[in-house]
């Protein structure tokens, strides 16, 4: 598909998210039902240049007429851009009808870039959010200090940025002791609300927290067919004086009997002993094209002898990918190294399974745990971020 080469010779240059090249991510992004697309090719068909304008997740259908997809004039094969309207016809939505909040992207071929395409495109965006009446949210899977200066030209400032980072398991795992008094248990239908409980301990503090139901977010990891739950765990905290009656054997006869963030251990003789859940890790499985991975921008660059930057899709099962969706400990447990724990066990059962290669992301106002990534291993390939208009 075209429209992946593009976003494959963007990340190459750029850096950010590698699933943005995944089929699934494309059409939610770039294709799907009530996407509104904006091309530039040049004149033999190229393309080098895309945008899209789609509804936000929360948004109800619109009753604005829709837009019809634009094809921006060929251009002449070469480093000057094709020309891109300036405008898109415009119609007011009916009175009674909600402006959708819109979500808006774009991408520029590295080639073609210099010009001002990507501010007529971003032009074209805008104006055609400004159509349908609602707020709107412009966001970059490879953010770059010009795509910043763009958009600050256009009065969007930045809501988020988040930076994507990449570890080699082909070296094996870094080992990091676990604290005193911890053990962990499986994701499972037993334990999946006790998940619920420590991610809502860990998060509900932090600015923008969905305040998702326990159903909403425990379905939006199961029904994802590339979750696995071996690599998704539970830690549990026990008092010194409990923490001694469990054995290693016992470690594995964990069960769960009180809902959400409280759990109870069971020794050897069936003694019940109170457990805490003090932070959890969920995973999942990914597929990713491993050649774009830049030293550009900043960024830490690919180490000489890394096996992996061969260009290949290395699917899971094949010296795949996994991806670390959440991690989180509760405020309460925090600076003793859970986090450490939680991931290198992670990553140790991922390669385990034969994954090569793990990937998070982490938010650039989250220092603390960009350091504990890094001085696992992981090193920072990219960022991605969103705008909104002041």
């Amino acid at each position: 598909m075209e429209l992946t080469g593009l976003i494959q010779r963007c990340l190459a240059a750029d850096g950010g998210l590698p699933l943005a090249a995944e089929a699934g991510f494309v059409r939610s992004r770039w294709t799907g039902e009530r996407i509104t697309g904006v091309q530039a090719r040049t004149s033999d068909g190229r393309l080098v240049a895309a945008g899209a304008l789609r509804p936000a997740p929360s948004s109800a259908p619109s009753t604005a007429p829709p837009a019809v997809p634009s094809t921006v004039p060929p251009a002449a094969p070469s480093t000057v851009p094709p020309a891109v309207p300036s405008t898109v016809p415009l119609a007011a939505p009916p009175a009674e009808s909600v402006p959708p909040a819109q979500v808006a992207c774009g991408l520029v071929d590295p080639g073609f870039r210099g010009a001002g395409l990507g501010a007529r495109l971003l032009d074209v965006l805008l104006a055609e959010a400004r159509r349908l009446g609602g707020s709107v949210t412009v966001e970059t899977e490879a953010w770059t200090p010009a795509a910043d200066t763009l958009f600050g030209t256009r009065g969007l400032r930045p809501s988020f940025a988040e930076d994507v980072l990449r570890i080699n398991l082909t070296r094996g795992v870094p080992e990091h002791s676990r604290p005193a008094g911890i053990e962990l248990e499986e994701w499972s239908e037993a334990t999946a609300e006790r998940f619920f409980g420590a991610y809502e301990a860990a998060f509900r503090e932090r600015p923008g927290f969905p305040g998702w139901t326990t159903d909403e977010w425990i379905n939006d990891l199961v029904e994802d067919d590339e979750f696995r739950p071996g690599w998704s765990l539970l830690a549990t905290r026990v008092g010194a004086r409990d923490a001694a009656r469990l054995g290693a054997s016992d470690a594995a006869r964990i069960k769960a009997r009180e809902a959400v963030s409280v759990g109870v251990l069971a020794t050897a003789d069936g003694a019940p002993v109170a457990a805490r859940d003090v932070g959890f890790v969920t995973s999942a499985a990914a597929t990713v094209t491993t050649s774009y991975l830049p030293g550009a921008l900043g960024y830490d660059p690919v180490p000489a002898d890394d096996a992996l930057v061969s260009g290949a899709t290395h699917p899971v099962g094949g010296g795949g990918a996994g991806w670390i969706v959440q991690v989180g400990v509760v405020p309460s447990a925090r600076g003793n190294g859970l986090g450490g724990t939680l991931v290198s066990e992670t990553l140790r059962r991922m390669r385990a399974d034969g994954v090569a290669e793990a990937w998070l992301t982490v938010n650039v106002d989250n220092p603390g745990a960009a350091g504990l990534y890094r001085r696992l291993g992981f090193r920072t390939t990219g960022r991605r971020a969103r705008y909104v208009a002041h």
